[in-house]
């Protein structure tokens, strides 16, 4: 989308603000259905070849610099003896160039693939030079002309007809496009200005102004009202007037130097990040106002690049980046966005404010304060991934929720899910593999863990504004890490309350009762279980 805009822009540019061009070294010899009915044909739509060999003649005579035809001559001979008179009079004139077949094909990123057909032996011998014919564009519209092709099959490479043109009249000096670029892009003038067209049948009899040959380069093909008739920026234009306008293009050195999308990109982010540093503090429209008139002064100041400099700048994907990652960048600041864009990314608040009935597990780690005094940071940094990946690693396996990593201590719950059991049992299913785990790893240390777990409604949100942070709130999470201190008095490292332990009729009957306990800060006395195992 953003390309096919890029090149409606680039069209709407040529034609509103023309580059004048200078065609007077180049003239078109056009076949038209004038010519097929005043002369021979053979076929459906083609000249005899005989009638070529007079045409390269009187042209030759007349001093034309280079007789370039667009026209194939494959290996059938059309009548005895034609096609040796076509060759003579190429050889005789000595600045013809002759055009191959060619089959194209797009591969990945809009480029072509070739494979040529080259013209009968006994033609191509005598020519000048071979050329590549006029080949389509991704969207057939005609823009520029690719200064060489190679062939896939044999990797040669043929220079495109007006290339070929230029190369055969001795013009090469003032051409630096040989080099660079690839993409040769057309001056094509204004719609009204055209190339001088001679008719066929004339040239054939004789019958025009030597004049206008001379030190021309003359171009031989089907002219408009055949069906030889392709879409440019301009309107629609024979095959053999594009080769003429590429040609005087070349001649005239005179290039539009089209500038790739990173410059676009590299002046689209500083002006993106100047829009939302603009916009610190203020209304929102105030960002979109700035947006929109810095990408109407970047495309009004790249059609006015090209019109003076010819440097065509990237137009549509930096205006496009103005508009919306400018704002974008500016809404940023905003509390409101940020939550907002907090919500997007994967997480375990759906809605904000939800009140959900949880089983909550507190998994703390005793003697951090002594091994973090007696070991180096490192060595701390060290322990505690070890200790929250084994946590990771462990409540996925029961679809818990990892929620908070308070210091040296983990915030997870459980949740109702669909299929599978209750939240509370897979809650205490996983204290007692998460017990086994932390105490394999951590054997050699000094270290302990208190796992305790508490069931009941809690509130999910969003707390702070520089980002919003996911948080879990209420009774709950209050009572499971007041029960930390229980594991350790007690030496019970998996401690419950009564909700978790009898949720589920399977998970009662693998707890035992510890009694009831004061709770600081809490009213009513909390009734604590452990796992049997």
């Amino acid at each position: 989308m953003v390309g096919a805009v890029q090149l409606f822009l680039l069209d709407w540019g040529l034609r509103t603000f023309p580059h004048p061009v200078d065609f007077d070294a180049v003239a078109v010899v056009g076949i038209s259905d004038d010519s097929l009915e005043a002369l021979p044909t053979w076929g459906p739509a083609s000249l005899d070849r005989a009638v070529y060999a007079p045409v390269l003649r009187n042209l030759a005579a007349a001093g034309a610099r280079v007789i370039v035809m667009d026209v194939y001559f494959g290996d059938a001979a059309s009548s005895p003896g034609s096609d040796e008179d076509l060759a003579a009079a190429i050889a005789d004139a000595g600045n013809v160039g002759i055009v191959a077949d060619a089959v194209a094909r797009l591969v990945g990123g809009g480029e072509e693939q070739v494979t040529f057909t080259p013209p009968s032996e006994r033609f191509a011998s005598r020519a000048a030079d071979v050329a590549s014919p006029l080949l389509f564009r991704p969207d057939n519209v005609v823009r520029s002309i690719r200064l060489w092709q190679r062939d896939v099959a044999d990797g040669s490479a043929l220079p495109a007809l007006a290339m070929a043109a230029v190369l055969v009249g001795g013009k090469q000096h003032s051409a630096p496009a040989f080099v660079r670029p690839r993409l040769l892009p057309i001056r094509w003038g204004e719609p009204k200005s055209t190339v001088l067209m001679l008719p066929f049948e004339d040239v054939y009899a004789g019958h025009f102004d030597v004049a206008l040959i001379r030190d021309r380069i003359v171009f031989i093909g089907l002219w408009h009202e055949m069906e030889d008739r392709l879409q440019t920026p301009i309107g629609p234009m024979s095959g053999v007037e594009i080769h003429a306008r590429a040609a005087a293009t070349l001649l005239s050195g005179d290039f539009l130097h089209i500038l790739g999308d990173a410059v676009g990109l590299f002046t689209a982010i500083p002006l993106c990040i100047l829009i939302a540093i603009i916009s610190i503090g203020r209304p929102a429209w105030l960002s979109w106002a700035i947006s929109i008139l810095l990408a109407a002064l970047w495309t009004a100041a790249s059609f006015a690049l090209a019109a003076a400099y010819d440097v065509a700048l990237p137009r549509t994907g930096t205006a496009l980046s103005l508009l919306l990652v400018g704002p974008l960048l500016a809404a940023m600041q905003s509390t409101r966005a940020l939550r907002s864009l907090s919500e997007l990314w994967p997480s375990w608040v759906t809605k904000e404010g939800e009140e959900v009935e949880v089983t909550v597990l507190v998994c703390d780690i005793a003697g951090y304060t002594e091994h973090s005094e007696a070991a180096t940071a490192g060595q701390t940094m060290a322990m505690l991934n070890d200790f929250f990946t084994i946590v990771d690693e462990t409540i996925s396996t029961q679809s818990g929720i990892l929620a908070r990593r308070p210091g040296d201590a983990a915030i997870v719950f459980f949740r109702a899910e669909e299929g599978l059991p209750h939240h509370a049992r897979r809650a205490i299913e996983t204290a007692i593999a998460l017990r086994g785990r932390l105490h394999d790893h951590f054997r050699d240390t000094a270290l302990g863990f208190g796992i305790t777990l508490t069931t009941g409604i809690v509130s999910l949100g969003f707390v702070g504004t520089s980002p919003p942070e996911p948080q879990i709130l209420g009774d709950p999470v209050n009572v499971a890490f007041r029960l930390q201190e229980q594991t350790r008095s007690r030496s019970e490292p998996i401690i419950t309350d009564f909700p978790t332990a009898t949720a589920d009729p399977g998970t009662a009957a693998m707890m035992r009762p510890l009694g009831e306990v004061e709770v600081p800060k809490r009213r009513a006395p909390v009734h604590i279980f452990a796992p049997t195992e």
